[in-house]
């Protein structure tokens, strides 16, 4: 039996093509992309049509967070206010029970042993708050 050579050409015009040409479909696939990039952001932002009652009640201002810091003597302060670190968890319960979402930023001096801001880090937790921010400095 003879088989054909695959890579003797074939000028049959009569001959099917038995490739599959892929590239109109990837152009159709691009633009369906591209349409839907421009499509999702829009629906994200349109939601139910509502007219809103008027009120005369003011804009409830954002939060503003509470400090800690610990100095390089290892003196805890809570915004200005001296409190010892032992009565921390005390003194930030009480803040958390007033305000759920409060907002904790945690600074400290940089040559502080690290175990001195971990105890730190953990009389916050033991207060109950559960957002925390490290406050550092930027640039070299």
């Amino acid at each position: 039996m003879i088989l054909p050579d695959p890579l003797a050409r074939n000028d049959d015009p009569l001959r099917l093509q038995s490739e599959i040409n892929v590239t109109p479909f990837i152009d159709v696939m691009l633009v369906l992309l591209v349409i839907f990039m421009v499509a999702a952001p829009l629906m994200a932002l349109s939601g139910v049509k509502l007219q809103l009652p008027r009120t005369q009640a003011a804009a409830v201002a954002p939060a503003q967070p509470l400090v800690v810091s610990m100095d390089r003597t290892g003196a805890v302060f809570v915004g200005d206010q001296p409190v010892n670190l032992a009565d921390l968890p005390a003194h930030l319960a009480g803040r958390v029970a007033a305000e759920p979402d409060l907002v904790v930023h945690v600074r400290s001096d940089r040559d502080l042993a690290y175990g001195q801001v971990m105890e730190l880090l953990a009389r916050i937790g033991q207060g109950g708050v559960t957002k925390l921010l490290l406050v550092a400095e930027t640039g070299p």
